[in-house]
């Protein structure tokens, strides 16, 4: 829909035991479950109030075969998945998922950029409204945040694929570099550099889109 091109707008816990993930959650931020599978894709909606917060669904058996891990995956809006699809590969990421639809209701792929991480690509099917990220909203996802081996190289990636501008808040000291869309709030932060990563034996570059807010 309009005004969600370039922003973090749905996500999705992909788990290997739902209902585990459905009582921890349960228990530590208060969120509801509701049922919405359809013939072909076993799915949930995690709940706060009448609002759902995201996406929940188990570990594809092909995936898990491939060591694929538990993760939480942010979707970022677009006009075009296939055309963002195309760009993500010409700009040295790749597909994971290629563009697939959900029913009728809205249609998706995983990517990777340059350094692996991983993130989602989506456009709506449908009419609908999803309420952006808060970070006065208990609850809710409140920021999300790419650790990056490279954050120069990571800038160019994404502000060619989504028109990420850099912008350092007043509020942080050091390395901290946030990132929005020409003229919108803040939606990313690039805070892991590649020499922090050597000093943690086994860190990965990732996005991460739960920050939860309490």
């Amino acid at each position: 829909m309009a005004g969600d091109d370039g922003r973090f707008v749905w996500y999705e816990l992909i788990t290997t035991d739902k209902e585990r993930a459905k009582a921890f959650y349960s228990m530590v931020l208060g969120w509801g479950t509701q049922d919405v599978s359809i013939p072909s894709a076993a799915y949930s909606l995690f709940t706060l109030g009448d609002t759902s917060v995201s996406g929940l669904m188990n570990l594809p058996t092909d995936a898990d075969k491939i060591g694929a891990k538990p993760r939480w995956i942010g979707y970022v809006g677009v006009k075009d998945v296939d055309a963002t699809a195309v760009l993500i590969n010409q700009l040295g990421g790749a597909m994971h998922v290629p563009p697939t639809n959900f029913d009728n209701f809205s249609r998706f792929a995983v990517a990777v950029d340059p350094q692996t991480a991983t993130f989602g690509l989506i456009s709506w099917l449908r009419p609908i409204r999803l309420l952006q990220a808060e970070l006065n909203i208990a609850g809710r996802v409140a920021w999300h945040e790419l650790l990056a081996a490279d954050r120069e190289k990571a800038l160019a990636f994404y502000s060619s694929l989504f028109g990420w501008q850099k912008k350092k808040p007043e509020w942080v000291q050091g390395a901290l570099i946030s990132c929005s869309p020409p003229g919108r709030r803040p939606l990313a932060a690039w805070s892991l550099s590649l020499e922090r990563c050597q000093r943690h034996p086994g860190s990965t570059t990732s996005m991460s889109p739960t920050l939860i807010r309490l």
